[in-house]
């Protein structure tokens, strides 16, 4: 998880979340502004991003729930996020049998793996000139 705040004082409680600090330089986007204009209002503002596998399209359950025990964290707001937690435990499950049983799956991880061990950027995995997605190999073949 990586987080942009304007306050000194939220920083410090993004800190002992295990919060990474982002590092970006770069285009602005609609956050951007909007934490500008909140800093002009008084207002007290983040930005949190989280990161998760592209070959993993759609809603990473893991993710939002590690985003709403933060957010619950700083607003003093109990948000149970055991649901999703749950969700994520059956989908990973999934996605590990899909691996397991799919040698061109398990290639296309490893490439992954490889390129982000060495440092060096990992050109898209294509499949029928497309980045693959999961769902392509829950289809039945054949």
């Amino acid at each position: 998880m990586k987080k942009s705040s304007q306050s000194p004082e939220l920083l410090e409680r993004l800190n002992q979340s295990e919060v990474i600090p982002a590092q970006y330089e770069g285009p602005g986007a609609i956050h951007s502004l909007i934490l500008q204009q909140a800093k002009g209002m008084g207002i007290e503002g983040i930005s949190l991003w989280g990161h998760c596998p592209f070959y993993l399209q759609g809603t990473h359950l893991r993710l939002l729930a590690q985003l709403v025990t933060i957010l619950a964290d700083l607003t003093g707001v109990h948000i149970d996020a055991g649901e999703l937690e749950k969700g994520w435990m059956q989908l990973a499950r999934q996605i590990q049998h899909f691996i397991d049983e799919n040698p061109e799956l398990q290639n296309v991880i490893k490439e992954i793996m490889k390129s982000k061990n060495t440092g060096q950027p990992a050109a898209p995995v294509k499949k029928d000139g497309k980045v693959i997605y999961l769902e392509d190999f829950f289809k039945p073949k054949g």
